[in-house]
C-alpha cells in the first residue's frame, strides 16, 4: 500500500481495532482496487477489503465495507488516552480522495541561469498518492554540457525533499535528466539552465518561439508573423469577447449611518407635523 503513509506503530495499533459490522456474503471489487486492510473473521484473515480505494483520471473514491466507525475512535482513545491514530487514518484518506490528480509527482526545482560564481544547486521533490512529500528512493540526475559530455550525480536527501549542489560550472548551457520512482512508477524531469559570466540575454539571442506558443496558449491568444498582421481583426472577431458585469447586494442598518437615519426621522416629524397644522392628518 503506496497511496500514503501510515508508520509502523500507527499501522499495529490499527490491526487492534474491533470488528466493524459488515453485511454476511462476497462481493467483487475492481481489479485496480488498492486494499488498505482487509477483513478479519473469527481471527482469520480474509481476501474481502475493509478500506479499499480506487482512482481514475477523472475522480478518486474509497470505501469502508462496514459499519460503526465509531467503535475505532472510542478503542483508539480507550488504549492510548488519544485519538490520535484513528485521526491520522481518517485524515490520511481525506487528504487523498480530496488531493488534485494533475498534480506532478516528481518535480526537479532550478533556477534558470547562474552567474559562473553561483553555486549551482538543484532541488527535487517526489511525492506519493496523496501528495505527501517522501524521499526514501534514490534520485540520480545526468548532468550534459554544451560538448555532450555526461555527468552523473545522485541526490542526497534533505529534509523532506533532495539536494544536489554541483558547485561551480563553468559557462554554458547545461541539459538535465533526472529520474525517480513516484507512487509506484518511474517519472522523468528534464530541463536545461545556463551558467554564464554576463546577463543571460547576451549569451542567448535566439529567440525562443516555444515560450511564445506557451505563453499564447496560456492566455488564449495567439502567435502572428509579420506577414499575419491581416488576420489579427479576424481572431478578436472569432473570440466572441462579451463583457463580464458583476452585482453586488448589500444590506445595511441605518443604525450604522446616524447622519441619514436622523435626517429621516427630521422629515417624517417635519411631514406630521405639516399635515397636523393643517388639518389633513
Amino acid at each position: 500500500f503506496n497511496l500514503f503513509t501510515f508508520s509502523g506503530e500507527d499501522q499495529k495499533e490499527f490491526n487492534q481495532f474491533p470488528p466493524l459490522s459488515v453485511p454476511l456474503g462476497s462481493y467483487q471489487t475492481n481489479p485496480s482496487s488498492i486494499i488498505f486492510c482487509t477483513q478479519t473473521i473469527k481471527g482469520f484473515a480474509t481476501d474481502l477489503p475493509m478500506v479499499l480505494f480506487y482512482q481514475t483520471p477523472e475522480r478518486k473514491t474509497g470505501a469502508i465495507t462496514g459499519e460503526g466507525l465509531w467503535r475505532w475512535r472510542m478503542y483508539d482513545y480507550l488504549k492510548t488516552g488519544s485519538y490520535n491514530t484513528f485521526n491520522t487514518f481518517l485524515n490520511k484518506s481525506v487528504q487523498f480522495l480530496i488531493s488534485k490528480t494533475d498534480r506532478r509527482p516528481f518535480k526537479i526545482i532550478v533556477r534558470d541561469d547562474f552567474r559562473i560564481f553561483d553555486p549551482v544547486v538543484l532541488r527535487a521533490e517526489c511525492f506519493n498518492a496523496s501528495y505527501e512529500q517522501i524521499n526514501s528512493e534514490e534520485v540520480p540526475l545526468t548532468l550534459i554540457n554544451e560538448s555532450g559530455e555526461h555527468f552523473q550525480y545522485l541526490f542526497s536527501a534533505e529534509g523532506a525533499g533532495y539536494k544536489l549542489d554541483l558547485g561551480h560550472l563553468p559557462e554554458g548551457i547545461y541539459r538535465y535528466t533526472s529520474t525517480a520512482n513516484c507512487q509506484g512508477k518511474n517519472w522523468t524531469e528534464t530541463g536545461e539552465f545556463v551558467v554564464t559570466g554576463m546577463l543571460s540575454e547576451t549569451m542567448i539571442t535566439r529567440a525562443n518561439h516555444r515560450v511564445l506558443y506557451q505563453l499564447a496558449e496560456l492566455h488564449e491568444g495567439a502567435v502572428i508573423y509579420p506577414n499575419q498582421l491581416d488576420q489579427i481583426a479576424q481572431l478578436v472577431k472569432s473570440k466572441n469577447l462579451k463583457s463580464s458585469i458583476g452585482y453586488e447586494t448589500k444590506l445595511v442598518e441605518l443604525e450604522s449611518m446616524p447622519a441619514i437615519f436622523i435626517l429621516l426621522v427630521f422629515l417624517l416629524s417635519f411631514e406630521w407635523f405639516i399635515r397636523k397644522y393643517f388639518g389633513t392628518y
